[in-house]
C-alpha cells in the first residue's frame, strides 16, 4: 500500500487495521489529557511538576494538530470522484471541500481543542471526550451523539435559515440603536455595544448592562423584544422536531440494553390487534415477571395500553430482530396486517417467519437455549396455512377460517357459537392440551378417568406428538402410547405444557 493510501485508510476507513492502530493512539492521548486538566483542577502540585504537565500538554496538542491535518488532508471531496473539471476547477473543489468538511460537527471539535494552545483555553481539551464516546462501541442501532450531529446535518437548511434571520435581526437593532443612542447614552459608545444589546435582548437574556434611553430607542427595543419571543419559539419547534427521532431511536436502545428477558413479542399491530392484547391480559400473560414487547414499523398508538412496551421497527427485517432481544424471548406471535388485503397480510406473516427462523439459524439460537421459542402465527387464508408452518411456525390459527366456521355451525348447532367463544375466553372453562404419566399401551378411557379423578379435568381427546394428528372424543378403549399429549377441558392448565 502506498504512503498516500496508507495515510487516508488511517483516517477514514474505520475497518482497516491501521485506522484502529490510529485511533487507538488518538485515544491513549485524549485520555493522558483529560487526566492532565482533572489533576491540575483537584491537585496542588509544585512548579516543577506544573511545568512538566505544560510540557506534556503541548506533546498532547502537537498529536492532536498533526491528527487533524492528517485527517483534512488526505480527506478527497467526493465531487472530484463525480466530475471532470480544469485544473482551477479541481483545486477549488479541494479548497471548498476540505473548508466544508472542517465545518462538520465532529471535526470542529478538534478544531476547536487546538485553542487549548491557548493558555486561558486549555481546558477546551476536555471537548475531545465527545471524539472518545463517538468510538467506542456502547451503542449499537443509534449512537446519541452521532444522532445529534446527524439531526443538525439533516435540518440544515432550517438552520441556517433561523440563523439567518437572528443574525440580520441582530446586526439591524444593533445598528439602529447604536445610531440613535450615541450621543445620548453612555453605554453605547461603539457599534459592538449595539450589537452586545440586540443580542441580549432579542434571546430574552437581558443582562441591564445596557439600556436604551431615547423614545426612538425603546421602540427599536420593543420590536426587538417581539422578534425575540418569534425568534425562541422558531427554535423550539425546529429543535424539537429535529430531536424527537433520535429520542425514539433511543428508547430502542434503552430495551435492547435492559435486562428482559421470557417476555413475549407480538409482531405487527393494528386496530383489531387491540382485542389480542387484551385476550392476553386475561391470560395473565402480562405480569410482573413477563413483559409483551409489541414490534411494529410505527409509532406507538395513542390507544396501546401502558402494560406494553412499543418498540418501532420493522419485523421482517433480520438487522432489527435484536431491538427486541428475540434471543431472550419466551414466545412470538405474528399478527397478520388487517389493513392490507389477506394475500399481503398472510405475504407478510409468512415473511415475519422466514426473517425469524434464518435469524435464529444465524445466530445458533436454539442451542443457548433450554427450549426453543415457540412462534404463533395468524393467517388469514387457509391455503397459506402450510406455508407458515413451512416457514417455522410451531401453531396457526386461521382466524378467518375459525370465525367463519363458528358462525356456520351456529346455525346447525344453536348455542355452540356461545359455547366455544366461553371456552376460548379465560374468564371460563378453556381447552388445554398437556402430558400426564402412562404407560404405553393403556387404554384411553382409564386415561381419562384417572385424569378426572386426579385434577378435576375433563379430557376430550388427545394429540399424536409425533405425527400432529388430533383425534377427539375417540372410543374408551383406543390404546394410548407413552408421549402422547391429551386434550383437556379445564380452568387451569394441570398438566404439563408440550
Amino acid at each position: 500500500m502506498r504512503l498516500g493510501e496508507l495515510l487516508y485508510a488511517s483516517q477514514h476507513r474505520p475497518s482497516t487495521r491501521i485506522h484502529r492502530v490510529t485511533q487507538g493512539v488518538v485515544w491513549t492521548f485524549i485520555v493522558l489529557s483529560i487526566a492532565l486538566v482533572a489533576a491540575e483542577l483537584t491537585l496542588e502540585v509544585p512548579p516543577w511538576l506544573h511545568d512538566v504537565f505544560v510540557a506534556i500538554d503541548h506533546v498532547t496538542l502537537v498529536v492532536f494538530g498533526i491528527d487533524l491535518a492528517l485527517m483534512v488532508g488526505t480527506f478527497r471531496p467526493p465531487e472530484l470522484d463525480v466530475f471532470k473539471g480544469s485544473a482551477l476547477w479541481r483545486v477549488q473543489r479541494h479548497v471548498i471541500g476540505r473548508l466544508r468538511f472542517m465545518l462538520r460537527p465532529l471535526v470542529m471539535i478538534d478544531v476547536i481543542t487546538l485553542l487549548a494552545l491557548v493558555p486561558a483555553l486549555r481546558v477546551l481539551r476536555v471537548l475531545r471526550l465527545l471524539k472518545l464516546l463517538n468510538g467506542i462501541r456502547f451503542f449499537r442501532y443509534s449512537n446519541p451523539i452521532l444522532g445529534v450531529f446527524r439531526s443538525f446535518a439533516e435540518n440544515k437548511l432550517l438552520y441556517q435559515g433561523t440563523l439567518g434571520f437572528l443574525g440580520v435581526v441582530v446586526i439591524a437593532a444593533g445598528g439602529s440603536i447604536y445610531l440613535l443612542e450615541v450621543g445620548h447614552n453612555d453605554d453605547i459608545k461603539r457599534l459592538q455595544d449595539g450589537i452586545w444589546w440586540a443580542l441580549v435582548t432579542v434571546t430574552t437574556v437581558g443582562f441591564g448592562d445596557i439600556a436604551p434611553k431615547t423614545p426612538e430607542g425603546r421602540i427599536v427595543a420593543g420590536v426587538l423584544m417581539v422578534c425575540g419571543m418569534f425568534t425562541l419559539a422558531l427554535f423550539a419547534g425546529i429543535v424539537s422536531s429535529t430531536i424527537l427521532e433520535i429520542m425514539m431511536r433511543l428508547r430502542e436502545e434503552q430495551f435492547r440494553m435492559t435486562a428482559h428477558t421470557n417476555h413475549v413479542i407480538v409482531c405487527g399491530y393494528d386496530a383489531g390487534s387491540r382485542m389480542l392484547l387484551e385476550s392476553l391480559m386475561e391470560e395473565h400473560v402480562v405480569g410482573e415477571d413477563r413483559e409483551v414487547i409489541v414490534f411494529a414499523p410505527y409509532e406507538r398508538p395513542t390507544d396501546l395500553p401502558d402494560e406494553f412496551v412499543w418498540i418501532r421497527g420493522d419485523p421482517t427485517k433480520e438487522s432489527e430482530l435484536e431491538k427486541v432481544k428475540v434471543a431472550h424471548a419466551d414466545a412470538i406471535i405474528v399478527v397478520g396486517p388487517r389493513s392490507k388485503t389477506i394475500v399481503e397480510a398472510d405475504a407478510t406473516t409468512i415473511l415475519t417467519l422466514f426473517t425469524l427462523r434464518a435469524y435464529a439459524a444465524k445466530t445458533k439460537l436454539e442451542e443457548r437455549r433450554k427450549k426453543p421459542i415457540y412462534i404463533v402465527a395468524e393467517i388469514l387464508d387457509a391455503e397459506n396455512v402450510a406455508h407458515a408452518y413451512a416457514a417455522g411456525a410451531n401453531e396457526v390459527i386461521e382466524t378467518t377460517k375459525l370465525g367463519f366456521a363458528l358462525i356456520a355451525h351456529a346455525l346447525t348447532a344453536h348455542g355452540s357459537g356461545e359455547v366455544l367463544g366461553s371456552v376460548a375466553s379465560a374468564s371460563a372453562a378453556s381447552i388445554y392440551v398437556g402430558r400426564a404419566e402412562f404407560a404405553s399401551g393403556t387404554s384411553y378411557g382409564e386415561v381419562a378417568a384417572r385424569v378426572r379423578s386426579e385434577h378435576g379435568v375433563t379430557v376430550i381427546g388427545f394429540r399424536d406428538t409425533a405425527t400432529g394428528e388430533l383425534v377427539l372424543s375417540p372410543s374408551d378403549d383406543t390404546t394410548l402410547a407413552e408421549g402422547q399429549a391429551l386434550v383437556y377441558l379445564g380452568n387451569r392448565s394441570v398438566l404439563e405444557g408440550v
